[in-house]
């Protein structure tokens, strides 16, 4: 008829708290507070996962700044959000996955509103912006694990509404290479964290992995490296 204490764990909207990606990083919550006009607080079904770049390059334009900002009377006014920032160091928050926010432009009860998790990939000056969609690809793996959504359902914020968004992957061709970091498999090769590496910082698209390369190959990789 009783239960200790010390078997309880405290959750966070329904979610735990102290959840950790496969790459470490522990997320952190900050969540906007209930009542705010940008938490318009609607069941999210979660069927896709909406990729997008912040677009402030300012310096120190990190994921910090924009959990202050998500929290301001600004944000609340243009009624902005989503659900995670993430940067090269750490992962944030905003809502609960269960909940829908307004982060892909196509109006409160559309599709991407109202069906999708809102990830924020940071391009602030002096953030490490390869390392940060790495963080970001591993928080895809987790949130495609909790939620059983398919590679297929990871999509750009332009497939909901035209918006050139993000901005970098999209004008850089790396869209297919940071679909294949979210996409690992269980069953990894030896090579897989270097394979991830390479891939991440574009030296390398990742194909071929047991093929020779040619002499010209490897300078080309060279002189993405260096």
């Amino acid at each position: 008829g009783w239960v200790s204490m010390a078997y309880l764990e405290v959750v966070n909207g329904g979610q735990e708290v102290n959840r950790v990606t496969d790459n470490g990083i522990t997320i952190i919550c900050d969540y906007i507070p209930a009542g705010h006009k940008n938490r318009p607080g609607k069941d999210n079904p979660c069927a896709y996962i909406t990729i997008h770049e912040t677009g402030n390059v300012a310096r120190g334009a990190d994921e910090q700044a924009h959990a202050s900002y998500l929290k301001s009377s600004a944000a609340e006014q243009n009624k902005v959000s989503w659900h995670y920032t993430v940067d090269a160091h750490r992962i944030v928050q905003h809502l609960p996955d269960s909940e829908t926010a307004y982060h892909a432009g196509d109006g409160p009860s559309g599709p991407g509103n109202s069906t999708s998790i809102g990830v924020e990939i940071c391009v602030d000056q002096g953030g490490d912006f390869e390392l940060a969609k790495t963080n970001a690809a591993a928080l895809i793996r987790l949130l495609m694990t909790e939620h059983g959504i398919p590679i297929e359902r990871v999509v750009q914020h332009h497939w909901w509404n035209g918006k050139d968004c993000p901005y970098t992957i999209r004008h850089t061709g790396a869209w297919k290479r940071f679909l294949a970091l979210c996409d690992k498999s269980e069953d990894e090769p030896w090579y897989a964290q270097a394979r991830d590496w390479v891939m991440s910082r574009s030296i390398s698209d990742g194909t071929r992995p047991d093929t020779p390369a040619t002499r010209a190959e490897v300078w080309q990789m060279l002189r993405r490296l260096g």
